[in-house]
């Protein structure tokens, strides 16, 4: 038996059934009528499609289906009032049926056939009208079963505030992956980015741009230049969203045909929105500078993080700007210093925000404390008691503490003078500058400077060293003090003032005592001096011997308590060998150990000298009787002496003291003398004898009285006949022997009377 036809039968019923019942349910959900509009009806006449007629009607222009078939076509001109039918089989129909929203149920032929709009009508007639079953309209009302109520419908995306990122490669900021998502029967949609710095790219179909076609699980993703910063802002976006409405026009009159037509309006309630934060991206120069902000230094380890703590990156200072590229604008970053070059302190941390591409940062590191003390000391003494002298040397010793290896310094050397805090200048009137450079091997040390001067206009002065350190040509660190006794060295002034017995003249004595006392200033206390001095002749300039030739000289060592104060040096001597008269000058040297830091040399100096009186000796000439030997008196007579032996050159001439017979010649002073006389008493010959006098130290009575005795011969008597020499007779033995026993005689006188005369003189 073949079943067929009977199932068709009841799979026909239970049809009508079903959509029967969802009549019942659609007239349940019915809205109560809203007449949101009026409108009169245009009729167009019949469209047949197998065997079946229905009527072709537009409302307000636009096309309207029969949904009672059994009752009357209403005419054009026919009043109908607009009610919204909420009931998604009729929404079904009518959008998925003739002139439908979708017409994918009736393929190549389209759905504004005649055949659409007899299915449409049997199809809304079943659900509608007489709920009775069309079988040409049942394929229609099963396939539209299984679809999707298109009452409400659009759009959406699946993430609506995708992260950003920077694409390396691609050079750009993007953000992530997102989706489109459908509610209701939404095929497609326009979306514009409403922002002309921001793409939107469709995966899917290849499409991007500011405007593009989205579908329903399209991949998305948006993009923006790398520094571009900003915000893509679209809220409560329509993406095709809709509500579909089914429209019932109904006639005053029961017996006349509901119409149907339908409306698409936008649904407020469904929406999208899509919101991009584009921070951009940017670069940062980081430069690791020194305090001064003038160079920048290798060797720090730094790292930048992100607000998160994130690290970024990190480095080693290599005396370059360093670069971090691609960072987010806009953000906040912190730059850490791990760990500090050699010489320097870790600076604190930088944070700071990343506004702009190539923005610079720079950090600072304080150099560690670099300390210096000096020594300043005279080379020739090794102490810092200076040596007066033309050409001085002082050697500044230069500690130096926490330096950078390998780097280059200078240091520039200077002094100043204390007592008036002036720069002292050279010669040419510039000032001293002595300039080292030198690369520390090790971070302590030191280095010696070593300046050579004439310091003979310092005397009493006291100079202070300073110095300049330099660090690859920047000042780092400036070293004076003029209260450093450590970078001081003191140059020695003495003044003498020399008496003998406290008299700054004097007569000679056979122990004479000059008291130098001398007036020093400036020297170091507590080290030990010694002032030598030697006597000088100030008409010379030469050293005074002594009787054995040598030099006058005394010495005394002293320790001086403080820098000023005065030492006596004591010179005993015999010095009746100055009888002549002279200006003793004292000159004194001043010593550290053996190395003379000063003296004090100066014949013009009176307060050096001490004259001593010429040694004044009167000699007295006693007249003699050559043959009586009993001194002439009361006779005039006259010596006179000589400064030469030829006794051309008179010094003085001097009378007969006649009560006494002598002449005496008086303030006779050191020198050799020559005695003549040059008046003989009256009745005495004139003698030609000369007498050589030498008064010096060595003369006896010298500085008293020095005699000579004088013998003049007597002339004869007036009218006396002096008796011819007797012949000599040959033979005559008794003559001959009383001539050889006068000529004994005369002899023998002659001889008494030359010891006589020689032992006078003496």
């Amino acid at each position: 038996m073949d079943t067929r036809p009977l199932l068709k039968k009841v799979g026909t019923v239970m049809l009508a059934t079903l959509f029967s019942f969802g009549s019942v349910i659609g007239s349940s959900s019915k809205l109560s009528e809203v007449h949101a509009a009026s409108a009169t009806v245009s009729y167009g006449g019949k469209a047949t499609w197998s065997g079946s007629t229905v009527g072709k009607f537009k409302v307000n222009g636009k096309d309207a289906l029969c949904m009672e078939h059994k009752k009357t076509t209403p005419g054009s001109g026919t009043h109908v009032d607009s009610s919204i039918y909420n009931d998604p089989t009729v929404r079904k129909i009518l959008y998925y049926g003739f002139a439908g929203a979708d017409a994918s149920f009736w393929g190549g032929e389209g759905n504004r056939t005649d055949k659409a709009r007899v299915i449409t009508s049997l199809a809304l007639d079943t659900v509608y009208g007489s709920k009775q079953n069309h079988s040409k309209a049942n394929t229609f009302l099963s396939w539209i079963g299984s679809k999707t109520d298109p009452g409400k419908g659009g759009l959406q995306f699946t993430n609506t505030n995708p992260k950003i990122t920077y694409n390396a490669a691609a050079g750009r900021q993007e953000s992530e992956e997102f989706s489109v998502k459908a509610t209701g029967s939404v095929s497609s949609a326009s979306f514009d980015t409403g922002n002309a710095n921001v793409t939107i790219h469709n995966k899917t179909t290849g499409q991007s741009g500011q405007t593009i076609t989205v579908h329903p699980a399209d991949k998305l993703y948006l993009s923006a230049a790398k520094n571009y910063s900003g915000t893509l802002n679209r809220e409560k976006v329509n993406l095709g969203s809709y509500t579909f409405q089914a429209i019932v026009w109904k006639t005053a009159s029961n017996s006349i045909q509901d119409l149907a037509s339908w409306n698409f309006t936008n649904d407020p309630d469904i929406y999208t929105s899509l919101r991009a934060d584009f921070v951009g991206t940017a670069s940062v120069q980081i430069s690791k500078f020194d305090a001064t902000g003038s160079k920048e230094i290798p060797g720090a380890v730094l790292q930048l993080t992100d607000a998160n703590g994130k690290e970024l990156d990190k480095w080693t200072s290599d005396g370059n700007t360093h670069i971090v590229s691609n960072l987010p604008s806009n953000a906040s970053y912190t730059l850490t210093e791990i760990s500090a070059p050699e010489g320097y302190k870790i600076a604190n941390p930088v944070t700071f925000k990343l506004t702009q591409d190539m923005q610079k940062v720079t950090m600072k590191d304080e150099r560690e404390s670099i300390t210096a003390h000096t020594t300043f000391l005279d080379k020739q003494t090794g102490s810092h008691q200076g040596v007066i002298s033309k050409e001085t040397t002082s050697v500044d010793r230069y500690y130096y503490h926490n330096l950078i290896r390998g780097k280059q310094y200078k240091v520039d050397f200077f002094i100043a003078v204390k007592e008036t805090g002036e720069k002292l200048k050279d010669a040419a009137g510039k000032e001293v500058r002595v300039t080292k450079e030198f690369k520390p091997t090790e971070r302590d040390g030191y280095i010696d400077i070593e300046y050579t001067y004439d310091t003979t206009g310092l005397a009493g002065k006291t100079v202070v060293a300073g110095e300049d350190l330099y660090e690859e040509g920047v000042m780092v660190l400036h070293h004076f003090d003029l209260e450093d006794s450590e970078q001081t060295i003191y140059y020695p002034e003495i003044h003498t003032t020399a008496t003998a017995d406290d008299q700054k003249k004097a007569d000679v004595n056979h122990k004479t005592v000059i008291n130098d006392v001398i007036d020093y200033k400036n020297l170091t206390p507590g080290v030990e001096k010694t002032i030598r001095g030697v006597l000088m002749n100030a008409e010379t300039g030469k050293s005074i011997l002594d009787a054995d030739g040598k030099e006058i000289t005394a010495e005394t060592a002293f320790t001086p308590e403080k820098p000023d104060g005065s030492a006596t040096v004591t010179f005993t001597f015999d010095s009746y060998f100055l009888g002549k008269g002279a200006k003793v000058v004292v000159f004194e040297e001043l010593y550290e150990g053996e190395n003379k830091v000063t003296a004090h040399a100066d014949l013009q100096d009176e307060g050096q000298t001490v004259e001593f009186n010429p040694l004044m000796t009167e000699i007295r000439v006693v007249k003699v009787d050559a043959q009586t030997k009993q001194n002439i008196k009361s006779k005039d007579f006259e010596f006179t002496i000589y400064e030469d032996e030829a006794c051309t050159k008179a010094i003085k001439k001097v009378n007969a003291d006649q009560s006494s017979g002598t002449a005496t010649f008086n303030e006779i002073g050191y020198g050799t003398y020559y005695i003549k006389e040059t008046k003989a008493p009256t009745g005495y010959s004139l003698s030609k004898e000369v007498v050589k006098v030498v008064v010096d130290e060595k003369l006896k009575n010298v500085g008293e009285t020095y005699e000579i005795t004088y013998a003049d011969t007597p002339l004869p008597a007036a009218g006396a006949i002096i008796p011819a020499a007797a012949a000599v007779v040959t033979g005559d033995d008794t003559q001959i022997m009383a001539y050889v026993l006068m000529a004994g005689i005369a002899a023998l006188a002659l001889v008494i009377y030359g010891i006589s005369r020689k032992k006078k003189e003496n």
